[in-house]
């Protein structure tokens, strides 16, 4: 289980060199029923509105999208729903309704941004924001396969969850079983790595391991479509870089972006509160326990009182 370390890690270096161009930037991740979607423009917030590229939150809407360049109207359809926009007009009009909105369409950089609510709320989606992880979270289609969960932490606090079912079933079900059987109560965070990522659901309080069936790896290199990005506060699961079906309990929490990681990992849910936990766990003292072989350890344990399914 020590392997199961070492490959976070590793992953971790490809990570922070993969996103030196990202330090310290806002990025604002958009998912949408799992999915992290990915633009060549940046979403940007204008008048504490999420902005994102029209053609893209469209098409992944399923909606069809039309440009008039002439007029700079904006025409999508989904099914019975027809929405029309127009650069810089406040006005949005669904199916023939007029909607005042207090950010209007705009381009930057040769890319028309819409407001995300506005649109997605327009084709009957709900949309959350969690401004800790600076994510929207859209839910469409997946509304009826997601689960609540919750992670509390001895001393810390609680960190609450929501898992995706559509994006990775049996890594889901999986955790639902080790939650409910109570095996994580008592087990410990047991690697920190700042700016990276906070793991635990493995070794008890004398550092030994406590085993658990593994499961498969899914993820996009195991054949799996999996299209949840690692970014500040996704959940994912461990696993040694020998196999990549060695998945059994341990799992990690996203301290920041570290998208190396998409594809070799199996992300399965995102922190929906309590991400202050998370930064306060990612800036404790660690240290190296070399007789066990382990690395970033924190000196001061820290137990996982329960985990929880809602």
């Amino acid at each position: 289980m020590k392997k199961i370390i070492s490959a976070i890690l590793a992953a971790g270096m490809m990570a922070a060199a993969s996103n030196a161009a990202l330090a310290g930037s806002d990025n604002i991740t958009v998912i949408l029923d799992g999915s992290t979607l990915a633009f060549d423009v940046q979403p940007q917030i204008i008048n504490e509105r999420t902005m994102v590229p029209m053609r893209v939150i469209f098409e992944a809407l399923g909606a069809t999208v039309e440009w008039n360049d002439e007029e700079r109207k904006i025409t999508s359809q989904r099914d019975d729903t027809i929405i029309e926009m127009t650069v810089d007009n406040p006005a949005i009009y669904v199916n023939g309704d007029e909607i005042t909105l207090d950010t209007a369409p705009l381009i930057i950089d040769e890319r028309t941004l819409v407001p995300a609510r506005a649109v997605a709320e327009s084709f009957n989606a709900e949309v959350e924001w969690y401004g800790d992880t600076r994510t929207v979270l859209i839910l469409d289609k997946a509304k009826d396969s997601l689960v609540k969960a919750k992670i509390d932490i001895e001393k810390y606090g609680s960190v609450g969850l929501l898992l995706f079912e559509n994006v990775a079933p049996k890594t889901v079900e999986n955790f639902k079983q080790l939650a409910e059987s109570e095996f994580y109560s008592g087990l410990l965070i047991h690697r920190v790595i700042n700016n990276f990522m906070i793991q635990g659901g493995g070794y008890d309080q004398k550092l030994q391991i406590k085993d658990s069936p593994t499961i498969i790896g899914e993820f996009r290199s195991n054949g799996v479509d999996n299209n949840l990005s690692h970014t500040r506060g996704v959940l994912s699961m461990a696993r040694t870089m020998q196999s990549m079906d060695s998945a059994s309990s341990q799992f990690f929490i996203m301290h920041k972006d570290s998208i190396a990681l998409d594809g070799d990992y199996a992300a399965f849910g995102i922190v929906t509160d309590g991400m202050d936990v998370v930064d306060a766990i990612a800036n404790v003292n660690i240290g190296i326990l070399p007789q066990l072989g382990m690395e970033d350890v924190p000196m001061n344990p820290i137990f996982i009182k329960s985990v929880t399914i809602e």
